[in-house]
């Protein structure tokens, strides 16, 4: 009924965690070798889970197997949740992200903030901004669209993240941006939020 109820934490959490797992398991450069052999050999074609693992199978050395064990596969593949053996990666990247949303938000100066932006990425900006009370101050708004140029952003999930953010403190200045984002992205994962922030108002 909904295209978005194929996606969800299982495809993509669980997914990812597994590969990467994988990967820690078999080494990088021998994983590496296997998603490429993959994609060599199903190019263009629908596949389903026994396929990949009749792969990983035959490509596999017995020393391989010793590590990526029948019961792992199971754990991972028909089990519920995250197994106890999950593969976190860890990076201080995004606390420190927090660490500076938490201080501008208890009065702190934008200064600080803007060093340290000038070399986030996409994900340091969505968690900034999503982390943000969504009834921020228009004043507060202002800053930091004035400072950022927020409002203007050619990132598509940077803009969404702020966009988002400005229906829910009803931040006038962006009224436009949004109708022309909204009237030219078509993905429905950036716009489907709007619509519902809007509903809301």
């Amino acid at each position: 009924i909904d295209a978005d109820d194929g996606f969800g934490s299982v495809p993509y959490d669980k997914g990812a965690l597994f590969l990467r797992n994988l990967e820690h398991r078999l080494g990088r450069e021998r994983f590496d070798a296997l998603v490429k052999g993959w994609f060599d050999a199903n190019a263009f074609q629908s596949r389903v889970t026994d396929d990949f693992l009749a792969h990983l199978d035959g490509f596999m050395t017995a020393e391989e197997k010793a590590k990526v064990t029948p019961a792992f596969l199971a754990a991972w593949l028909e089990g519920e949740g995250i197994p106890d053996d999950a593969v976190f990666v860890q990076s201080d990247a995004l606390a420190k992200v927090d660490a500076l949303r938490a201080a501008w938000q208890q009065g702190g100066e934008l200064a600080p903030l803007e060093a340290a932006a000038k070399g986030w990425s996409v994900p340091e900006w969505t968690r900034f901004l999503d982390g943000l009370p969504r009834d921020l101050a228009a004043e507060r708004m202002a800053a930091l669209d004035a400072a950022f140029k927020l409002t203007a952003s050619t990132n598509a999930e940077v803009k969404h993240a702020w966009l988002k953010l400005a229906i829910a403190a009803r931040y006038a200045p962006a009224d436009a941006a949004l109708e022309q984002y909204l009237s030219t992205i078509g993905r429905r994962k950036l716009i489907v939020p709007l619509y519902r922030e809007l509903a809301k108002t």
